[in-house]
Protein backbone atom coordinates (compact mmCIF):
# COMPACT_ATOMS: atom_id res chain seq x y z
CA UNK A 1 0.00 0.00 0.00
CA UNK A 2 0.85 3.60 -1.22
CA UNK A 3 1.36 6.04 1.46
CA UNK A 4 2.05 10.00 1.78
CA UNK A 5 4.22 11.22 5.00
CA UNK A 6 2.86 14.70 5.67
CA UNK A 7 5.73 16.13 7.49
CA UNK A 8 8.68 15.13 5.00
CA UNK A 9 6.43 14.99 1.76
CA UNK A 10 7.91 11.12 0.82
CA UNK A 11 6.14 8.60 -0.56
CA UNK A 12 6.30 5.13 1.55
CA UNK A 13 6.03 2.01 0.84
CA UNK A 14 3.16 0.51 3.67
CA UNK A 15 2.73 -3.22 4.83
CA UNK A 16 -1.02 -4.96 4.79
CA UNK A 17 0.13 -5.06 8.73
CA UNK A 18 0.52 -1.26 8.55
CA UNK A 19 -2.42 -1.07 6.06
CA UNK A 20 -5.03 -2.94 8.66
CA UNK A 21 -3.95 -0.80 11.12
CA UNK A 22 -4.67 2.46 9.24
CA UNK A 23 -8.12 1.17 8.25
CA UNK A 24 -8.66 0.32 11.66
CA UNK A 25 -8.03 3.82 12.43
CA UNK A 26 -10.52 5.41 9.86
CA UNK A 27 -13.73 3.34 11.68
CA UNK A 28 -12.78 2.60 14.88
CA UNK A 29 -16.52 1.89 16.09
CA UNK A 30 -19.53 3.83 16.28
CA UNK A 31 -19.81 5.70 19.81
CA UNK A 32 -23.27 5.03 22.56
CA UNK A 33 -25.05 8.56 22.54
CA UNK A 34 -28.02 9.10 25.00
CA UNK A 35 -30.44 11.39 24.11
CA UNK A 36 -31.79 13.91 21.48
CA UNK A 37 -29.55 16.64 20.81
CA UNK A 38 -31.45 18.88 19.78
CA UNK A 39 -29.79 22.13 21.01
CA UNK A 40 -26.42 24.04 20.04
CA UNK A 41 -23.29 22.62 21.23
CA UNK A 42 -20.98 24.11 23.92
CA UNK A 43 -17.33 23.86 22.00
CA UNK A 44 -16.33 26.54 20.22
CA UNK A 45 -15.61 26.72 16.29
CA UNK A 46 -12.39 28.54 15.63
CA UNK A 47 -12.56 31.42 12.56
CA UNK A 48 -11.03 29.21 9.38
CA UNK A 49 -9.05 32.19 7.52
CA UNK A 50 -6.73 32.02 4.95
CA UNK A 51 -3.70 30.68 6.74
CA UNK A 52 -5.26 27.21 8.23
CA UNK A 53 -3.46 25.36 5.41
CA UNK A 54 -0.32 25.36 7.50
CA UNK A 55 -2.06 24.54 10.49
CA UNK A 56 -3.77 22.01 8.57
CA UNK A 57 -0.32 20.15 7.69
CA UNK A 58 0.41 20.11 11.63
CA UNK A 59 -2.96 18.87 12.63
CA UNK A 60 -2.61 15.91 10.26
CA UNK A 61 0.21 14.26 11.82
CA UNK A 62 -0.68 10.78 10.80
CA UNK A 63 -0.70 11.28 7.36
CA UNK A 64 -2.41 10.05 4.42
CA UNK A 65 -4.04 6.41 3.84
CA UNK A 66 -4.24 5.79 -0.08
CA UNK A 67 -4.94 2.36 -0.62
CA UNK A 68 -5.42 -0.05 -3.47
CA UNK A 69 -9.03 -1.25 -3.14
CA UNK A 70 -11.18 -3.61 -5.75
CA UNK A 71 -13.12 -0.43 -6.00
CA UNK A 72 -10.22 1.09 -8.23
CA UNK A 73 -11.76 -1.37 -11.10
CA UNK A 74 -15.08 0.53 -10.71
CA UNK A 75 -13.42 3.88 -11.85
CA UNK A 76 -12.81 2.69 -15.38
CA UNK A 77 -16.51 3.07 -17.21
CA UNK A 78 -17.34 6.18 -15.50
CA UNK A 79 -14.09 8.73 -15.17
CA UNK A 80 -14.87 10.13 -18.91
CA UNK A 81 -18.10 11.13 -18.85
CA UNK A 82 -18.48 15.01 -19.17
CA UNK A 83 -21.68 16.09 -20.08
CA UNK A 84 -22.71 19.37 -18.59
CA UNK A 85 -24.82 22.04 -19.31
CA UNK A 86 -22.12 24.71 -18.86
CA UNK A 87 -20.03 23.08 -22.00
CA UNK A 88 -18.37 19.54 -22.54
CA UNK A 89 -15.37 20.34 -20.72
CA UNK A 90 -15.98 22.12 -18.22
CA UNK A 91 -17.59 20.95 -14.39
CA UNK A 92 -20.43 22.54 -12.30
CA UNK A 93 -18.36 25.82 -10.87
CA UNK A 94 -16.80 26.31 -14.12
CA UNK A 95 -12.97 24.84 -13.95
CA UNK A 96 -11.93 22.39 -16.81
CA UNK A 97 -12.69 19.17 -16.09
CA UNK A 98 -10.07 17.41 -14.68
CA UNK A 99 -9.34 13.02 -15.10
CA UNK A 100 -6.55 11.29 -13.65
CA UNK A 101 -5.73 8.49 -15.81
CA UNK A 102 -3.86 4.81 -15.70
CA UNK A 103 -2.64 3.70 -12.45
CA UNK A 104 -1.90 7.35 -10.75
CA UNK A 105 -5.81 7.19 -11.14
CA UNK A 106 -6.04 3.82 -8.99
CA UNK A 107 -3.53 5.36 -6.24
CA UNK A 108 -5.89 8.03 -5.39
CA UNK A 109 -9.05 6.49 -5.19
CA UNK A 110 -9.52 6.58 -1.35
CA UNK A 111 -7.38 8.32 0.77
CA UNK A 112 -8.06 8.62 5.05
CA UNK A 113 -6.99 11.69 7.09
CA UNK A 114 -6.68 11.30 10.75
CA UNK A 115 -6.41 14.84 12.19
CA UNK A 116 -4.96 15.43 16.04
CA UNK A 117 -6.16 14.97 19.58
CA UNK A 118 -9.70 15.84 20.16
CA UNK A 119 -10.75 17.92 22.82
CA UNK A 120 -11.59 16.88 26.17
CA UNK A 121 -15.56 15.58 26.44
CA UNK A 122 -15.71 15.65 22.56
CA UNK A 123 -17.01 12.80 21.20
CA UNK A 124 -14.89 10.64 18.68
CA UNK A 125 -16.89 11.12 15.14
CA UNK A 126 -15.47 10.04 12.34
CA UNK A 127 -16.42 11.50 9.17
CA UNK A 128 -16.35 10.85 5.44
CA UNK A 129 -16.18 13.31 2.44
CA UNK A 130 -18.07 11.65 -0.12
CA UNK A 131 -17.41 13.57 -3.65
CA UNK A 132 -16.91 14.10 -7.06
CA UNK A 133 -15.45 17.14 -6.84
CA UNK A 134 -12.40 17.38 -8.84
CA UNK A 135 -10.14 14.56 -10.59
CA UNK A 136 -7.91 13.66 -8.14
CA UNK A 137 -8.39 13.18 -4.20
CA UNK A 138 -4.97 15.16 -3.69
CA UNK A 139 -6.82 18.47 -5.08
CA UNK A 140 -7.77 21.36 -3.48
CA UNK A 141 -11.13 21.12 -4.39
CA UNK A 142 -11.09 18.01 -1.92
CA UNK A 143 -9.07 18.93 0.81
CA UNK A 144 -9.86 22.00 0.97
CA UNK A 145 -13.44 21.09 2.67
CA UNK A 146 -11.65 18.58 4.56
CA UNK A 147 -9.29 20.74 6.18
CA UNK A 148 -11.40 22.98 7.24
CA UNK A 149 -13.55 19.61 9.32
CA UNK A 150 -9.91 19.13 10.70
CA UNK A 151 -9.20 22.68 11.75
CA UNK A 152 -12.46 22.56 13.55
CA UNK A 153 -11.21 19.97 16.04
CA UNK A 154 -14.65 17.87 16.13
CA UNK A 155 -13.53 15.26 14.30
CA UNK A 156 -11.64 12.04 14.90
CA UNK A 157 -11.20 11.29 10.91
CA UNK A 158 -12.01 12.69 7.72
CA UNK A 159 -11.85 10.39 4.40
CA UNK A 160 -11.90 11.21 1.52
CA UNK A 161 -14.00 8.89 -1.10
CA UNK A 162 -13.79 10.10 -4.71
CA UNK A 163 -17.29 9.33 -5.95
CA UNK A 164 -16.39 10.00 -9.62
CA UNK A 165 -14.43 7.11 -9.60
CA UNK A 166 -16.23 4.53 -6.85
CA UNK A 167 -19.58 4.40 -5.63
CA UNK A 168 -19.23 3.13 -1.22
CA UNK A 169 -21.67 0.44 -0.55
CA UNK A 170 -24.10 0.41 2.68
CA UNK A 171 -21.58 -1.38 4.35
CA UNK A 172 -18.75 1.03 3.94
CA UNK A 173 -20.94 4.18 4.45
CA UNK A 174 -21.49 2.47 7.95
CA UNK A 175 -17.76 2.42 9.10
CA UNK A 176 -18.28 6.39 9.35
CA UNK A 177 -20.94 8.40 11.43
CA UNK A 178 -21.85 10.70 8.71
CA UNK A 179 -20.62 11.57 5.37
CA UNK A 180 -20.80 15.02 3.75
CA UNK A 181 -21.67 14.69 -0.49
CA UNK A 182 -21.20 17.23 -2.78
CA UNK A 183 -20.82 17.05 -6.99
CA UNK A 184 -18.72 18.76 -9.18
CA UNK A 185 -18.17 16.43 -12.17
CA UNK A 186 -19.68 13.57 -13.07
CA UNK A 187 -20.40 10.70 -9.93
CA UNK A 188 -19.41 6.82 -10.76
CA UNK A 189 -22.78 6.06 -10.55
CA UNK A 190 -25.90 8.14 -9.48
CA UNK A 191 -28.17 6.02 -9.03
CA UNK A 192 -26.04 3.32 -6.94
CA UNK A 193 -25.11 5.56 -4.96
CA UNK A 194 -28.75 7.41 -4.67
CA UNK A 195 -29.96 4.01 -3.07
CA UNK A 196 -26.63 3.08 -1.24
CA UNK A 197 -27.20 6.52 0.89
CA UNK A 198 -30.95 6.54 0.98
CA UNK A 199 -30.45 2.64 2.72
CA UNK A 200 -27.41 4.65 5.12
CA UNK A 201 -30.08 7.24 6.32
CA UNK A 202 -32.53 4.22 7.08
CA UNK A 203 -29.94 2.65 9.42
CA UNK A 204 -29.70 5.70 10.84
CA UNK A 205 -26.63 7.11 9.40
CA UNK A 206 -26.23 10.86 8.78
CA UNK A 207 -26.05 12.45 5.18
CA UNK A 208 -25.71 16.23 4.77
CA UNK A 209 -25.61 17.23 0.84
CA UNK A 210 -24.35 20.32 -0.72
CA UNK A 211 -24.03 21.75 -4.01
CA UNK A 212 -23.93 21.17 -6.57
CA UNK A 213 -25.75 17.52 -5.80
CA UNK A 214 -28.59 19.31 -4.69
CA UNK A 215 -29.05 21.83 -7.37
CA UNK A 216 -27.38 20.40 -10.90
CA UNK A 217 -29.78 19.73 -13.60
CA UNK A 218 -27.10 17.47 -15.38
CA UNK A 219 -27.48 13.20 -15.17
CA UNK A 220 -24.82 12.09 -13.04
CA UNK A 221 -24.17 15.10 -10.84
CA UNK A 222 -27.22 14.69 -8.76
CA UNK A 223 -28.39 11.55 -6.90
CA UNK A 224 -30.50 9.31 -8.49
CA UNK A 225 -32.06 5.93 -7.14
CA UNK A 226 -33.85 5.27 -4.17
CA UNK A 227 -32.78 8.41 -3.18
CA UNK A 228 -34.82 10.66 -5.83
CA UNK A 229 -37.70 8.20 -6.09
CA UNK A 230 -38.42 7.92 -2.21
CA UNK A 231 -38.03 11.39 -1.45
CA UNK A 232 -34.87 11.84 0.25
CA UNK A 233 -33.90 15.53 -0.22
CA UNK A 234 -34.63 18.43 1.50
CA UNK A 235 -33.38 21.40 -0.90
CA UNK A 236 -36.00 20.29 -3.63
CA UNK A 237 -33.39 18.83 -6.89
CA UNK A 238 -32.18 19.46 -10.35
CA UNK A 239 -33.55 23.19 -9.88
CA UNK A 240 -30.92 24.37 -11.22
CA UNK A 241 -28.15 26.50 -9.44
CA UNK A 242 -28.38 30.57 -9.10
CA UNK A 243 -25.41 32.57 -9.24
CA UNK A 244 -24.10 36.38 -7.94
CA UNK A 245 -22.86 37.62 -4.84
CA UNK A 246 -24.78 36.75 -1.87
CA UNK A 247 -24.33 36.37 2.03
CA UNK A 248 -25.90 35.06 5.06
CA UNK A 249 -29.38 36.32 5.20
CA UNK A 250 -32.40 35.28 8.02
CA UNK A 251 -31.15 32.84 10.60
CA UNK A 252 -34.67 30.81 10.97
CA UNK A 253 -33.53 29.08 13.78
CA UNK A 254 -30.96 30.85 15.53
CA UNK A 255 -30.83 28.28 18.39
CA UNK A 256 -30.21 24.95 15.91
CA UNK A 257 -26.61 23.46 16.84
CA UNK A 258 -26.35 23.88 13.17
CA UNK A 259 -25.41 27.77 13.31
CA UNK A 260 -23.03 27.59 16.36
CA UNK A 261 -20.63 29.85 16.07
CA UNK A 262 -21.97 31.14 12.71
CA UNK A 263 -22.15 35.21 12.44
CA UNK A 264 -21.44 35.70 9.08
CA UNK A 265 -21.13 34.15 5.70
CA UNK A 266 -19.73 35.57 2.53
CA UNK A 267 -20.56 33.32 -0.92
CA UNK A 268 -18.37 35.38 -2.98
CA UNK A 269 -19.04 36.37 -6.37
CA UNK A 270 -20.12 33.09 -7.69
CA UNK A 271 -22.35 32.05 -4.35
CA UNK A 272 -23.05 28.85 -5.79
CA UNK A 273 -26.74 28.29 -4.38
CA UNK A 274 -30.02 26.06 -5.40
CA UNK A 275 -32.40 28.31 -7.19
CA UNK A 276 -35.17 25.90 -5.31
CA UNK A 277 -36.00 26.32 -1.62
CA UNK A 278 -36.69 24.02 0.98
CA UNK A 279 -39.84 23.55 2.83
CA UNK A 280 -40.33 26.82 5.53
CA UNK A 281 -40.26 24.40 8.27
CA UNK A 282 -37.42 22.66 7.62
CA UNK A 283 -35.29 25.82 6.64
CA UNK A 284 -32.43 26.77 9.55
CA UNK A 285 -31.15 29.85 7.62
CA UNK A 286 -31.56 31.82 4.08
CA UNK A 287 -29.00 33.31 1.92
CA UNK A 288 -29.84 37.07 1.81
CA UNK A 289 -31.49 36.90 -1.13
CA UNK A 290 -34.06 34.74 0.36
CA UNK A 291 -33.01 31.08 -1.09
CA UNK A 292 -31.84 28.19 1.44
CA UNK A 293 -28.50 28.11 3.10
CA UNK A 294 -29.16 25.21 5.68
CA UNK A 295 -32.20 23.26 5.93
CA UNK A 296 -32.76 19.29 8.00
CA UNK A 297 -35.91 17.06 8.21
CA UNK A 298 -36.78 15.39 11.44
CA UNK A 299 -38.58 12.72 9.41
CA UNK A 300 -36.15 10.55 8.53
CA UNK A 301 -34.33 7.36 10.60
CA UNK A 302 -31.16 8.68 10.23
CA UNK A 303 -30.11 12.15 9.80
CA UNK A 304 -30.93 14.75 6.90
CA UNK A 305 -29.03 18.08 6.17
CA UNK A 306 -29.06 20.08 3.23
CA UNK A 307 -26.34 23.12 2.76
CA UNK A 308 -27.45 25.58 -0.22
CA UNK A 309 -23.36 26.11 -1.04
CA UNK A 310 -20.16 24.76 -2.88
CA UNK A 311 -18.10 23.48 -0.13
CA UNK A 312 -15.02 24.62 -1.47
CA UNK A 313 -13.86 28.43 -0.41
CA UNK A 314 -11.82 31.36 -1.88
CA UNK A 315 -8.64 29.93 -0.55
CA UNK A 316 -9.04 27.42 -4.21
CA UNK A 317 -10.89 30.47 -6.65
CA UNK A 318 -11.32 33.72 -5.53
CA UNK A 319 -14.85 33.62 -6.52
CA UNK A 320 -16.03 31.15 -4.17
CA UNK A 321 -17.01 31.50 -0.35
CA UNK A 322 -15.00 33.89 1.22
CA UNK A 323 -12.79 32.15 3.74
CA UNK A 324 -12.29 34.61 6.67
CA UNK A 325 -16.02 34.35 7.03
CA UNK A 326 -18.15 30.96 8.63
CA UNK A 327 -18.52 28.48 6.01
CA UNK A 328 -15.97 26.43 7.45
CA UNK A 329 -17.97 26.13 11.30
CA UNK A 330 -21.17 25.83 9.16
CA UNK A 331 -19.51 22.73 7.35
CA UNK A 332 -18.33 21.11 10.71
CA UNK A 333 -21.58 22.05 12.07
CA UNK A 334 -23.76 20.29 9.90
CA UNK A 335 -21.69 17.42 9.59
CA UNK A 336 -21.18 17.32 13.54
CA UNK A 337 -25.38 17.75 13.99
CA UNK A 338 -25.79 14.82 11.64
CA UNK A 339 -23.09 12.44 13.12
CA UNK A 340 -24.95 12.80 16.82
CA UNK A 341 -28.73 13.41 16.20
CA UNK A 342 -29.90 9.97 17.81
CA UNK A 343 -31.85 7.95 14.62
CA UNK A 344 -35.80 8.10 15.17
CA UNK A 345 -36.64 4.65 17.31
CA UNK A 346 -38.75 2.57 14.93
CA UNK A 347 -42.69 2.49 15.24
CA UNK A 348 -42.04 5.84 16.49
CA UNK A 349 -42.74 7.93 13.71
CA UNK A 350 -43.59 11.16 15.41
CA UNK A 351 -40.30 10.92 17.47
CA UNK A 352 -42.16 11.38 21.45
CA UNK A 353 -40.67 8.48 22.84
CA UNK A 354 -43.43 6.01 22.62
CA UNK A 355 -45.14 4.15 19.75
CA UNK A 356 -49.20 4.99 20.16
CA UNK A 357 -52.12 5.83 18.34
CA UNK A 358 -50.66 8.71 16.44
CA UNK A 359 -47.91 6.38 15.02
CA UNK A 360 -50.60 3.99 14.10
CA UNK A 361 -52.23 5.94 12.13
CA UNK A 362 -48.87 7.49 10.57
CA UNK A 363 -48.18 3.54 9.74
CA UNK A 364 -51.94 2.94 8.01
CA UNK A 365 -50.82 5.88 5.61
CA UNK A 366 -47.42 4.12 4.95
CA UNK A 367 -48.82 0.45 4.45
CA UNK A 368 -47.82 -0.10 0.69
CA UNK A 369 -48.38 -4.06 1.24
CA UNK A 370 -45.55 -6.59 0.07
CA UNK A 371 -43.95 -5.21 -2.67
CA UNK A 372 -44.54 -1.58 -2.37
CA UNK A 373 -42.23 1.25 -2.22
CA UNK A 374 -41.55 3.36 0.92
CA UNK A 375 -40.85 6.94 1.07
CA UNK A 376 -38.33 8.79 3.21
CA UNK A 377 -40.64 9.48 6.23
CA UNK A 378 -41.74 6.23 6.14
CA UNK A 379 -39.00 4.33 6.63
CA UNK A 380 -39.65 4.74 10.05
CA UNK A 381 -42.52 1.86 9.84
CA UNK A 382 -39.77 -0.38 7.78
CA UNK A 383 -38.65 -3.02 10.78
CA UNK A 384 -36.98 -5.61 7.74
CA UNK A 385 -35.41 -2.88 5.83
CA UNK A 386 -37.19 -4.21 2.73
CA UNK A 387 -38.25 -1.04 0.93
CA UNK A 388 -41.93 -1.89 2.04
CA UNK A 389 -44.39 -1.72 4.56
CA UNK A 390 -46.10 -4.88 4.90
CA UNK A 391 -47.88 -7.36 7.41
CA UNK A 392 -44.06 -8.58 8.62
CA UNK A 393 -43.94 -4.85 9.85
CA UNK A 394 -47.17 -4.38 11.18
CA UNK A 395 -46.09 -7.97 13.68
CA UNK A 396 -42.68 -5.79 14.47
CA UNK A 397 -44.98 -2.67 15.19
CA UNK A 398 -47.00 -4.46 17.48
CA UNK A 399 -44.55 -6.16 19.04
CA UNK A 400 -43.04 -2.10 19.63
CA UNK A 401 -46.24 -1.07 20.64
CA UNK A 402 -45.61 1.18 24.12
CA UNK A 403 -49.40 2.27 24.90
CA UNK A 404 -52.10 0.00 26.48
CA UNK A 405 -54.28 -2.45 24.85
CA UNK A 406 -52.60 -3.26 21.89
CA UNK A 407 -51.73 -2.32 18.68
CA UNK A 408 -54.98 -2.16 16.57
CA UNK A 409 -55.32 -4.45 13.59
CA UNK A 410 -54.66 -3.61 9.93
CA UNK A 411 -57.76 -4.89 7.68
CA UNK A 412 -55.14 -5.88 4.82
CA UNK A 413 -53.09 -8.11 7.49
CA UNK A 414 -56.34 -10.16 8.68
CA UNK A 415 -55.31 -13.99 8.50
CA UNK A 416 -51.61 -12.97 8.29
CA UNK A 417 -49.16 -15.87 9.67
CA UNK A 418 -45.34 -17.16 9.88
CA UNK A 419 -46.16 -20.88 9.75
CA UNK A 420 -48.78 -23.18 9.76
CA UNK A 421 -49.28 -23.47 13.90
CA UNK A 422 -50.35 -19.38 13.36
CA UNK A 423 -53.04 -21.11 11.60
CA UNK A 424 -54.95 -23.74 13.60
CA UNK A 425 -58.75 -23.48 14.14
CA UNK A 426 -61.06 -25.04 15.96
CA UNK A 427 -62.83 -27.15 13.43
CA UNK A 428 -61.55 -30.37 13.09
CA UNK A 429 -62.95 -30.51 9.54
CA UNK A 430 -60.35 -27.85 8.07
CA UNK A 431 -56.73 -28.04 7.34
CA UNK A 432 -54.59 -25.39 8.46
CA UNK A 433 -51.39 -24.41 6.66
CA UNK A 434 -49.36 -20.77 6.22
CA UNK A 435 -48.68 -20.95 2.63
CA UNK A 436 -47.32 -17.14 1.13
CA UNK A 437 -47.56 -15.57 4.54
CA UNK A 438 -51.65 -15.76 4.77
CA UNK A 439 -53.72 -18.48 6.60
CA UNK A 440 -55.20 -21.11 3.86
CA UNK A 441 -58.21 -23.42 6.23
CA UNK A 442 -58.85 -26.05 3.56
CA UNK A 443 -61.90 -27.91 3.61
CA UNK A 444 -61.04 -31.29 4.41
CA UNK A 445 -62.47 -33.96 1.33
CA UNK A 446 -62.04 -37.74 2.28
CA UNK A 447 -59.87 -39.09 -0.54
CA UNK A 448 -58.48 -35.83 -1.46
CA UNK A 449 -54.70 -36.79 -0.36
CA UNK A 450 -52.84 -33.75 -2.23
CA UNK A 451 -55.50 -31.33 -0.91
CA UNK A 452 -56.30 -29.58 -4.19
CA UNK A 453 -60.11 -29.47 -3.70
CA UNK A 454 -60.93 -32.35 -5.32
CA UNK A 455 -60.33 -36.74 -6.00
CA UNK A 456 -58.72 -37.12 -9.13
CA UNK A 457 -56.14 -39.51 -10.51
CA UNK A 458 -53.18 -37.30 -8.49
CA UNK A 459 -54.61 -38.52 -5.12
CA UNK A 460 -54.19 -42.21 -6.40
CA UNK A 461 -50.90 -41.85 -7.73
CA UNK A 462 -50.25 -40.44 -4.34
CA UNK A 463 -51.83 -43.58 -2.50
CA UNK A 464 -50.20 -46.12 -4.47
CA UNK A 465 -47.14 -44.34 -4.05
CA UNK A 466 -47.28 -44.64 -0.06
CA UNK A 467 -47.86 -48.46 -0.67
CA UNK A 468 -44.28 -48.39 -2.18
CA UNK A 469 -43.28 -46.48 0.64
CA UNK A 470 -42.62 -43.45 -1.51
CA UNK A 471 -43.89 -40.10 0.41
CA UNK A 472 -42.42 -37.29 -1.11
CA UNK A 473 -45.13 -35.78 -2.74
CA UNK A 474 -47.99 -37.14 -0.17
CA UNK A 475 -46.94 -37.30 3.87
CA UNK A 476 -48.23 -40.82 5.41
CA UNK A 477 -50.80 -39.18 7.10
CA UNK A 478 -52.37 -37.56 4.58
CA UNK A 479 -52.38 -41.27 2.35
CA UNK A 480 -53.49 -43.19 5.31
CA UNK A 481 -57.18 -43.74 4.35
CA UNK A 482 -58.75 -46.24 6.36
CA UNK A 483 -59.43 -47.50 9.05
CA UNK A 484 -61.13 -43.77 9.33
CA UNK A 485 -59.02 -44.02 12.10
CA UNK A 486 -55.50 -44.22 10.94
CA UNK A 487 -53.30 -47.21 11.34
CA UNK A 488 -50.21 -46.08 10.34
CA UNK A 489 -50.02 -48.86 7.32
CA UNK A 490 -50.31 -48.03 3.48
CA UNK A 491 -51.93 -51.05 2.11
CA UNK A 492 -54.65 -52.24 -0.22
CA UNK A 493 -57.48 -51.16 1.81
CA UNK A 494 -56.25 -47.28 1.26
CA UNK A 495 -56.01 -48.19 -2.13
CA UNK A 496 -59.44 -49.30 -2.38
CA UNK A 497 -60.65 -46.37 -0.40
CA UNK A 498 -59.26 -43.71 -2.67
CA UNK A 499 -60.82 -45.42 -5.87
CA UNK A 500 -64.15 -45.64 -3.69
CA UNK A 501 -63.69 -41.54 -3.06
CA UNK A 502 -62.97 -41.20 -6.87
CA UNK A 503 -66.26 -43.45 -7.99
CA UNK A 504 -67.79 -40.80 -5.30
CA UNK A 505 -68.86 -43.29 -2.41
CA UNK A 506 -67.41 -42.64 0.90
CA UNK A 507 -66.68 -45.10 2.97
CA UNK A 508 -65.54 -42.47 6.00
CA UNK A 509 -66.56 -39.57 6.72
CA UNK A 510 -65.08 -36.20 5.37
CA UNK A 511 -63.35 -35.80 8.89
Amino acid sequence: MWGLNSERGTVLRRGMTTHAKAMSAVAFGKREVTGRRRGARSVPHPRMGRGTHAAAARIIAAGAIVFLAAHASRADDAINRHSNAQGDNLAEDGTPLTVVSGAARETVTWSAETGGPTAAGVPVVNVAIVASASGNVSDPFFTDPRDRLLLSGLFASVTIIHAGQVTPTVAELRAFDAVLVWSNQDLADAGALGDNLADYVDGGGGVVLAVFSNSSSTSERFLEGKWLSAGYAIIPGQSGTQTGSASLGTVVQPGHAIMNGVTAFAGGSSSFRPAAAANPSDVVAEWSDGRTLAAVREDTVGARVDLGFYPVSDAVLPSFWDDATDGGALLANALLYAAERVPLTLGDGDDDGDVDGDDFAEFEICFTGAGGSVPADCAVYDFDGDDDVDCHDHLAFAMAWTAGGGAPAVAACAGFCLDDMDCVDADPCTLDRCQADFCQNIVLIHGDVNHDGGVDIFDILCVLDGFAGEFGTCPLVDVDLTPCAPDGVVDIFDILDVLDAFAGVFTCPAC
